[in-house]
């Protein structure tokens, strides 16, 4: 008996070998990959020039960088960024450039501590002191990342009254700029540029230049048949197409029954990826949601989450505001007197419990 299970495992291991033998370079399939080269979209150009013109005389122009999910913004941004800082370098232009994911830093004081290196505890006007002089000493480009996620708008106000620096603020909803206080958008004034969802024919392009990076063998119109998909029911975004493109390259079948096996997963995986990134609190008020299908009202869901967290209102309805950011929650309802109502909207809720437990044995 000992002797067959050791067979049988070994037939396992030997299965998985094979299913690996056709990844060449798995880092290529993470969503934070990012090529030497970019698949370059009209926005990039824009984007770019913007760059130059800060790199030569300082005067580049705020950006205000939306578009949905998966769009490429993120990608586009931080490439562009890195491409500055090369260019800097050979040119003898004393350029600095900043990456801040703002759902990391979310106020004024952690993005200045951060921008300047400061120790955690540094009073504040020291800190606005530190960071003035260091954003005067050279040309800056700050990328403030998933910025509706800003618990304080100081910092905008902040960098384009005090500074030189120029920001580029990613966001999914190009209105969110019409939130800000009259004083603050009169400085900042960003100029818009929206990136449309990926058609077809782009995501072929970005999902061959991933294969071929990835993988020792593809099939382009399995590829073709993975692209269609992506832009038609999930709107263009690229986070789906690379995911699942993974999966082809393990079973390396191309097949339209394949690829839509691989979809299927990729959506499991994405919505395993963003529920690893939750705090405890949140994945516990989608675990909640997860009993109701048919979803709660805003005041039912609060007096059942107070019964293991002692919260705030105020506290409670960022929780919900962060999920509804994320696309893992949808509200309706709130007319006429009526109850908001809170629906899940995780096509996999399974992967809360798998979640909650996977941090449990931790």
């Amino acid at each position: 008996m000992g002797q067959q299970k050791t067979l049988d495992s070994f037939l396992v291991f030997e299965e998985g070998i094979r299913r690996g033998e056709n990844i060449k370079n798995n880092a290529v399939f993470r969503l934070d990959y990012i090529p030497e080269k970019i698949y370059e979209r009209e926005q990039y150009r824009v984007i770019g020039r913007e760059i130059g013109v800060h790199m030569g005389k300082g005067a580049g122009s705020h950006l205000l960088i939306s578009g949905t999910r998966g769009t490429g913004k993120t990608l586009t941004v931080r490439y562009l960024l890195e491409e500055s800082r090369k260019f800097a370098m050979e040119r003898g232009i004393d350029l600095e450039v900043f990456y801040i994911p703002v759902r990391r830093f979310r106020n004024t004081y952690s993005i200045l501590k951060e921008i300047t290196s400061s120790k955690h505890g540094t009073p504040y006007d020291a800190l606005t002191e530190k960071a003035k002089k260091k954003l005067e000493e050279k040309k800056i480009i700050l990328a403030l990342d998933e910025l509706e996620f800003l618990e304080d708008m100081e910092i905008l106000y902040f960098l384009s009254r005090e500074t030189n620096a120029m920001v580029l603020a990613i966001v999914t909803n190009p209105l969110w700029v019409k939130k800000l206080e009259d004083s603050i958008q009169s400085s900042f004034q960003p100029e818009p540029i929206i990136f449309p969802p990926y058609s077809a024919t782009e995501l072929f392009e970005i999902l061959r230049q991933r294969a071929e990076l990835g993988l020792y063998e593809y099939d382009e119109k399995g590829i073709e048949i993975l692209s269609a998909i992506v832009a038609s029911r999930f709107n263009g975004d690229a986070r789906y197409g690379i995911l699942a493109l993974k999966h082809l390259g393990k079973e390396n079948k191309w097949d339209e029954e394949t690829v839509n096996s691989a979809v299927a997963k990729s959506v499991r995986d994405l919505e395993l990826l963003l529920l690893a990134t939750l705090s405890h609190e949140s994945l516990d008020l989608l675990s909640i949601l997860a009993t109701h299908p048919d979803g709660m009202s805003t005041t039912e869901l609060f007096h059942t989450f107070r019964r293991k967290w002692d919260v705030s209102k105020p506290t409670f309805f960022t929780y919900l505001n962060d999920l509804d950011k994320q696309g893992l929650i949808g509200t309706g309802g709130g007319r006429r007197g009526k109850p908001y109502i809170v629906t899940l909207l995780l096509q996999y809720p399974e992967l809360i419990k798998e979640e909650l437990k996977r941090r449990e044995v931790k």
